[in-house]
């Protein structure tokens, strides 16, 4: 029989991450500057990420408030000043509880740790980089894919996490009855709907984008 001693990279690892945390049994909390950096790192894993938007807010349920839109701010006018109204616009938001977790056991960590330099700073960033991917690519699988919110979800049927939460498209299928949103299946070549796949850019964005948004640089 084996016997693996716990990796002392790994203690530190572990105590490093929730120093200065609440504790509550088996969990714990971590501080609101440590929330912020782990937040942080994962909106920077992916160029993706860095396009999305992740507003706080103080209620599980009820409208997250943005100011402004893309109304035209900047002109002139033969009486007084220029003026712009700003608007306020609200998402509504339902959140619910999800867990998201990643265990590793201690002869794993051994064998990392002894795959490489076996440095402390080495096991830190491969651990951090590794938890940082995997929760940010199941955010950008369930924003694609989510389908539905299930009580308990079975990721061994839904292993694009259909079932964890409701994704974009979901949830553009719903807004405004789905009228921006292509369901009829299309082909592209010089026999198919369209020849190429600028003709169906093209399309998308003078059919189904208010006229608004269609050279929106800050949607580019």
């Amino acid at each position: 029989m084996t016997a693996f001693v716990k990796p002392h990279a790994a203690e530190s690892f572990h105590q490093n991450f929730v120093r200065n945390a609440k504790k509550f049994g088996n969990s714990f909390r971590i501080s609101e500057p440590s929330e912020n950096l782990l937040r942080v790192a994962m909106m920077q894993s992916s160029w993706m990420m860095e396009q999305i938007t992740m507003a706080d807010v103080a209620q599980a349920t009820g409208q997250a408030v943005s100011v402004g839109d893309n109304s035209l701010y900047t002109g002139r006018t033969l009486e007084g000043r220029f003026r712009s109204p700003t608007k306020l616009d609200g998402t509504a938001y339902d959140l619910i509880e999800t867990d998201s977790c990643a265990g590793i056991s201690y002869d794993k960590m051994s064998l990392l740790i002894n795959s490489g330099s076996g440095t402390q700073d080495e096991f830190n960033q491969k651990m951090s980089e590794f938890f940082s991917r995997a929760f940010t690519l199941d955010m950008l699988k369930i924003g694609f894919n989510g389908q539905r919110t299930a009580l308990d979800t079975k990721p061994d049927e839904n292993p694009k996490g259909e079932d964890v939460n409701r994704g974009w498209h979901t949830i553009a299928r719903e807004f405004n009855a789905g009228s921006q949103v292509i369901t009829k299946p299309a082909t592209i070549g010089d026999a198919g709907d369209f020849k190429h796949i600028d003709a169906l850019a093209s399309f998308l964005i003078n059919e189904l984008i208010p006229e608004g948004f269609r050279e929106d640089p800050s949607a580019s």
